[in-house]
C-alpha cells in the first residue's frame, strides 16, 4: 500500500532550505558521473506517444514515482517545482540488489585507449549480486565519456577495444573472458555482464586491450576487485 504525501510544517521546511549539501558534487549527474559511487541504473519501457509521456512527467513532478514506491514524501509544496523542503521517509517496498563487499586493488576506475585518433576515457566498475542467483556477479562498466583527436574521430566519435575480466574463484578455477566494447563521448553508456564465479571468496580482475589482439596484452591498468558471493 503507497504511502501519501504530506506537508512539511512552516519551520522544518525552513530548516530543510537552510541546511547545506551532504556531499560535495552537487549537480555531478548532469555531466561526467563522478567516481567514488556505486552507480545503479534501471530502465523501463513505460509505453509510447504523446499522452504516455504526459502521465510520466505528471508522477515525476507530483511524487508519485516515490509514493508509489512506497516512500514517504513530506515536502513544503504538492509538486516539485513548488517544493522548497523535502523530507523522504521510510524505503517501504523499494529493495535495490545488494552490493558485493569488496576490496578494491589501484581503482574502481580505468582508464584506457582506443582504436583511432587517440581516442581515449575512463570507466568505473560496479558490483552487485543479482537476486535470486546465487554465485553469480553482475559486472556493470560505465562509461565517464570519451574523446580523441583529428578529423578521424568526429568522423567516427566511437573509441573501440577490448574489455577483459578475469575470475578466480574455487568454483570455477581461472576464466578469462575478453569482449569487444565501443564507448562514445557521451557519459553513462554501459555494458553490464553477469559472471558465474561459484559462491565465496572470488577475485575479479577488469582491464582492456587493444581490439584487434587476440593475446589481450593489456593497454589500460587493470583493477582486481576482491569480494565474498553469495
Amino acid at each position: 500500500m503507497g504511502r501519501r504525501w504530506r506537508p512539511l510544517d512552516g519551520d522544518t521546511a525552513a530548516r530543510l532550505r537552510a541546511a547545506p549539501f551532504t556531499y560535495p558534487e552537487v549537480g555531478g549527474t548532469g555531466g561526467e558521473l563522478p567516481p567514488g559511487y556505486h552507480q545503479l541504473s534501471q530502465t523501463v519501457r513505460l509505453g509510447a506517444g504523446g499522452p504516455c509521456f504526459d502521465r510520466a512527467r505528471e508522477s515525476v513532478l507530483t511524487w508519485r514515482v516515490q509514493l508509489g514506491a512506497g516512500v514517504g514524501v513530506s515536502s513544503s509544496g504538492p509538486s516539485v517545482m513548488a517544493t522548497a523542503g523535502l523530507s523522504l521517509l521510510g524505503a517501504g517496498r523499494v529493495a535495490a540488489e545488494p552490493q558485493l563487499p569488496r576490496v578494491i586493488q589501484y581503482s574502481e576506475n580505468i582508464g584506457t585507449v582506443g582504436d583511432h585518433d587517440f581516442c581515449r576515457g575512463s570507466l568505473n566498475l560496479g558490483t552487485v549480486a543479482p537476486k535470486g542467483k546465487r554465485g553469480v556477479v553482475r559486472l556493470t562498466v560505465t562509461s565517464f565519456g570519451f574523446t580523441g583527436n583529428g578529423p578521424g574521430w568526429k568522423r567516427d566519435p566511437n573509441c573501440r577495444f577490448r574489455l577483459n575480466y578475469a575470475v578466480i574463484s574455487a568454483a570455477v578455477g581461472y576464466r578469462w573472458i575478453s569482449v569487444p566494447v565501443s564507448f562514445r563521448a557521451r557519459p553513462g553508456q554501459k555494458f553490464v555482464r553477469e559472471v558465474y564465479t561459484g559462491s565465496g571468496l572470488v577475485d575479479l580482475t577488469v582491464g582492456t586491450a587493444p581490439l584487434h589482439d587476440g593475446k589481450g596484452a593489456p593497454q589500460s591498468f587493470a583493477s582486481s576487485i576482491y569480494t565474498i558471493v553469495p
